[in-house]
């Protein structure tokens, strides 16, 4: 049976400690503080881990289709992409405009899922409403055609599998996410485009089987291509000056000239 190394169950318990520390000191502070524990997760985990062509950042995702998803928390996004960076309030904020065909997997964070546990649906249906390409008429949707999505929630959330899923991925709910991690309770349960189903439990298992689910979600959708061809027909031209309105010619009063006086 595998035994990994020590150093490697060790490194996954400092991440899963870290990840802890990172709540637990921005419980009860303003909302300022707890978007720097969600920084924590996207620059400190997701940027140092995966590999350096999967740009990590947070901001609002819209398809060629008029659909937006708001802000979302954290978005993987998939190499040779597009993006354009928003002006933000803070320094260093790294909120960007994201199309849903360079998106590979978008999060939503709680600090609580017991108690924001209908927040974190409606945002994920709202993430899985956004279209990565248009269908042909009759054609079957595949999991690729919406945007990843996955939960990650520092406490709170049901520690039963059972009910996780039947709450949170519901297979036959297009609009559940793919993966909830309960950081508190040590468990993750996911699955990927191309199928595969982890659950784990634990400190380490829980932090890695949410990682190698990510990894092999960005694998799956490594050989497709993003094509831009409808937003470019959605990009309106701007709008031409219309002529004016041409005002009916006022009515010329014949004018009566006097005729001459005989002499």
């Amino acid at each position: 049976m595998p035994k990994p190394s020590s150093k490697f169950n060790d490194k996954l318990r400092d991440i899963h400690k870290a990840l802890l520390a990172a709540h637990r000191e921005s419980a009860g502070y303003s909302s300022s503080i707890t978007g720097d524990e969600r920084e924590a997760i996207n620059r400190h985990l997701l940027s140092t881990i995966l590999p350096t062509n999967h740009r990590c950042g947070s901001g609002t995702i819209i398809d060629a289709y008029g659909h937006d998803s708001g802000q979302v928390d954290g978005i993987i996004e998939l190499p040779y992409s597009l993006s354009f960076p928003l002006a933000t309030a803070g320094p260093g904020a790294g909120n960007r405009l994201y199309l849903a065909e360079t998106v590979g997997i978008a999060f939503e964070y709680k600090s609580d899922l017991s108690a924001q546990a209908k927040d974190a649906i409606a945002k994920v249906k709202k993430i899985k409403t956004l279209e990565r390409y248009a269908l042909d008429p009759y054609e079957i949707t595949t999991p690729s055609y919406r945007v990843q999505t996955f939960i990650v929630a520092f406490a709170g959330g049901r520690s039963n599998r059972d009910a996780l899923e039947k709450k949170f991925l519901n297979p036959r709910d297009p609009g559940a996410a793919d993966g909830v991690l309960l950081v508190e309770k040590e468990m993750f349960i996911g699955r990927t485009v191309g199928g595969k189903h982890y659950y784990a439990k634990g400190a380490e298992q829980s932090v890695f089987a949410f990682l190698a689910c990510l990894s092999s979600t960005l694998q799956s959708l490594a050989d497709e291509k993003s094509s831009f061809d409808d937003y470019v027909e959605a990009v309106k031209e701007p709008k031409k000056l219309q002529p004016s309105v041409k005002q009916p010619a006022a009515k010329k009063t014949a004018v009566k000239r006097a005729k001459p006086k005989q002499r």
